[in-house]
């Protein structure tokens, strides 16, 4: 194997810790595969060069590697690709503590088993108690809670 093919080695493990690291955190596989590639590099110099090359090359992929985090974070590299803008949007949200169990509305949209009632002048979502309802059919709350209602054809 020859120092090219051990140089890329470790450097496709660098980037690929540098790929889990900045896009796709928290799943380590990835982190543990650019880790292996590092390491396939650094036992081969070891096994085809000797020890005096491997420990060259241990040392300076650790040194590298070290200066790599660094970098990054005196230069803050990680705010290249993060999300800079704020939502500040809303959800539908309506307050179901007005609805009473018994009340009366119709449905807008089949609820299978969610979709939305009309009860008053609010659209609000709502749960079928008892499988498929369709639209423009007459239902009964039989149960608020705290984001939806949950009703029953009547």
């Amino acid at each position: 194997m020859t120092w090219t093919l051990i140089l890329a080695c470790i450097l496709i493990g660098m980037l690929i810790i540098a790929v889990e690291v900045i896009f796709i955190p928290g799943t380590t596989v990835v982190g543990f595969l650019g880790a292996a590639a590092m390491i396939t590099g650094i036992f081969f110099s070891y096994e085809v060069y000797g020890n005096l090359a491997g420990n060259f090359t241990l040392l300076g992929t650790i040194l590298i590697s070290a200066l790599a985090v660094y970098f990054a974070f005196k230069f803050k590299l990680w705010n290249l690709f993060s999300l800079k803008e704020e939502s500040d949007s809303k959800i539908k949200s309506a307050e179901y503590s007005k609805f009473k169990v018994g009340d009366v509305g119709m449905t807008i949209t089949d609820l299978r088993p969610m979709g939305e009632i009309q009860i008053g002048d609010e659209i609000v979502d709502g749960e079928s108690y008892s499988g498929y309802i369709q639209a423009q059919i007459k239902v009964e709350v039989v149960q608020v809670f705290k984001n939806n209602v949950k009703v029953k054809p009547l």
